[in-house]
């Protein structure tokens, strides 16, 4: 598994094996989604920017919409266990994974692009939204982005671009650093709270 010439340059190590990411999981970009008044409709959350987290799974989102379930075009696009979702529209590179044990139906918003990989779905998801924070995939997003007005990344070209291949040591060192990122996120809201509780104590 190596970076095919004719894909575009990266800062993955050469040391890393790589996989072209269409090759181990489907891209879908979400269509903009016609809501539906009538009461015949289906209620759905929909995931939007404004739902994406600094760390972890995405919250249940705030927004509803009603549209026509029964309709495959919908179907396709409703969110499953451990998707990774991306905004490739305007504001570029938020990610998050979506949670297990939902109790109602997700549909992106249609700025997002949805990753679904077709083995050990977590894993891979972990490690690719690790791999997109890096200093690497923050550089693929630059390298791909493009318009000048709205920026964009065509979803063709994010689908052909190598990522990290799955492998004992790369899964070893996601654990470690999920574990890593979790305890310093959890210390980083303590110190906010510690900050935002300092603040309330002026002029007491």
């Amino acid at each position: 598994m190596s970076k095919p010439a004719s894909l575009p340059a990266t800062t993955i190590p050469a040391e890393v094996p790589t996989v072209v990411l269409q090759d181990v999981a489907e891209l879908i970009r979400a269509p903009l989604i016609k809501t539906n008044s009538s009461r015949g409709g289906t209620l759905f959350r929909l995931a939007s920017i404004g739902d994406f987290p600094e760390f972890g799974f995405l919250p249940v989102p705030e927004r509803t919409v009603r549209i026509q379930a029964g309709k495959d075009e919908v179907r396709r696009f409703v969110l499953e266990d451990h998707d990774v979702v991306m905004t490739m529209v305007g504001t570029i590179g938020r990610i998050g994974i979506i949670p297990e044990q939902r109790e109602e139906l997700w549909v992106p918003a249609s700025n997002i692009v949805v990753i679904r990989f077709r083995e050990k779905r977590l894993e891979q998801a972990i490690a690719f939204v690790a791999y997109m924070r890096s200093q690497h995939g923050r550089r693929l997003l630059q390298l791909l982005t493009h318009g000048r007005t709205i920026p964009i990344i065509s979803k063709k070209a994010f689908a052909r671009t190598p990522i990290p291949a799955m492998s004992p040591r790369l899964q070893k060192t996601v654990t470690a650093y999920s574990r890593t990122e979790a305890l310093l996120f959890q210390k980083h809201r303590e110190i906010a709270r510690q900050i935002d509780e300092l603040r309330d104590t002026y002029l007491q």
